[in-house]
């Protein structure tokens, strides 16, 4: 489930991760329903270690996306390819998230030369192994750590922290190419 809520507090963020089969993983985009984070999180160590996106519901939709692969996607991608000596073709597996096949989306990945891989429908949580290791692991430490660099009733603000600690543990190499 891609939404964080430790006490059910009303603070609703939504979390889109990308990794690479070499154990990188890429910037988290965070996705709520308030236009931006916390000042007290832009102004902290952590304002720049994730992107911020902004929807109705909280949770992904096609312009959410489209954002995601212009400013951490593509480039993500245009820095890797200009530090090896050989052409790469991207592929993009995720799930049949409608926000993922817009024609606008669809277009955009095209353009980039990402190539995309849908998983059927209903079989993420069999196929995408990521599930169990890298979200096993990010649910997992965000149910047990805890929010150090800011005040208890800053709840949003407490809340981002802890999802980021629990990506960035998740993110360890180790555990990205184990799954």
């Amino acid at each position: 489930h891609p939404c964080y809520n430790d006490c059910n507090d009303g603070y609703h963020v939504s979390v889109l991760a990308a990794v690479t089969l070499s154990g990188i993983s890429l910037k988290p985009l965070l996705i709520s329903q308030t236009e931006k984070p916390p000042k007290v999180v832009r102004d902290s160590p952590l304002g720049n270690t994730f992107s911020w996106y902004c929807t109705k519901s909280g949770y992904l939709n096609a312009n959410a996306m489209i954002y995601w692969i212009k400013e951490i996607l593509v480039p993500y991608l245009t820095y890797i390819s200009s530090t090896i000596d050989f052409e790469i073709t991207p592929l993009l597996l995720f799930d049949n998230l409608r926000s993922h096949l817009t024609d606008e989306v669809l277009q955009l990945l095209q353009d980039n030369n990402v190539r995309i891989c849908c998983l059927p429908p209903h079989s993420s949580h069999i196929l995408q192994v990521l599930g169990l290791s890298f979200f096993g692991a990010m649910k997992s430490e965000f149910a047990t750590c805890e929010a150090t660099n800011f005040d208890k009733s800053q709840k949003m603000a407490c809340k981002i922290e802890k999802i980021l600690k629990a990506y960035h543990f998740a993110s360890f190499p180790t555990i990205i190419i184990s799954g």
